[in-house]
């Protein structure tokens, strides 16, 4: 249980890294809103000078309300409110995908777990979580809150974080002179 607590609050604490730290020295724009300066003139430099993300939620809600008249179009099709709803909730800066760093360094993690503690017997497990950290950078893009430099940067960075850890040995009093784990039922 104490591996649990640790992981969760080991990405807990990067997570505040990377999107107080990280993200807001480099100040990288949102394709999304990239996007709606580009369309309807949605003043970017304004919309980031807002104090805190709350006040760029706002400031981006306000400024859709005002033009709900106006349809915002991508390649013909109007925008569905749903991508509009995660847009303005993702109001933060772009670089790097703090979703894929946090699925790539689960994976590897999880993976590296499952290898010590399974051996190969599970190797299989591998290539479901692979994928899974695959489709949730991909999803970023699709929703247009990230480009792809941003998920691939989030995804090495994500996988540097976990190799780092696993080659520090730092891992091993948890993972290593443990019983295996026991299966359920």
């Amino acid at each position: 249980m104490s591996f649990v607590f640790s992981f969760v609050f080991f990405c807990w604490v990067y997570s505040l890294v990377n999107e107080l730290l990280i993200k807001e020295q480099l100040k990288i724009h949102r394709p999304s809103i990239r996007f709606l300066e580009k369309e309807i003139g949605l003043n970017a430099d304004g919309f980031y000078q807002q104090e805190n993300k709350q006040l760029r939620r706002e400031y981006l809600k306000k400024y859709l309300l005002d033009r709900k008249s106006q349809k915002i179009k991508v390649k013909g099709a109007c925008l569905n409110d749903d991508v509009l709803q995660v847009w303005i909730k993702e109001a933060g800066y772009s670089f790097p995908s703090g979703h894929t760093v946090s699925a790539f360094l689960v994976t590897i993690l999880l993976g590296y777990l499952i290898i010590v503690r399974k051996g190969s017997l599970y190797k299989y497990w591998l290539v479901v979580l692979f994928m899974w950290a695959v489709v949730i950078a991909y999803s970023r893009v699709v929703l247009g809150v990230h480009t792809p430099v941003d998920v691939f940067g989030g995804a090495v960075w994500g996988s540097v974080i976990s190799f780092g850890l696993i080659l520090s040995g730092s891992l091993k009093s948890v993972f290593v002179n443990k019983e295996p784990l026991k299966k359920i039922g």
